[in-house]
């Protein structure tokens, strides 16, 4: 969970379902459920995204020797 790391459109869908959960618990009749949205609108405003940060890769990926030395011939 990382803040800042939503992408735009998740931000706007999150502030949709927020006035969804808003006007759905007002046209209902139970105004109180309308705090059911605070969290919603919190994730929306920090940005926060919940999806795991590490990628888990299918195939192992082979590490390359870099430090090759060359060697100069002394044949003459």
């Amino acid at each position: 969970m990382k803040i800042t790391s939503a992408s735009f459109e998740t931000v706007i869908w999150r502030f949709y379902f927020m006035m969804a959960i808003v006007l759905a618990s007002f046209f209902l009749g139970h105004p109180a459920f309308a705090v059911v949205a605070v969290p919603v609108f919190l994730s929306a405003l920090t940005g926060v995204s919940f999806k795991n940060g590490k990628k888990k890769t299918k195939y192992r990926r082979k590490q390359l020797n870099l430090n090759v030395t060359l060697s100069r011939s002394n044949a003459a």
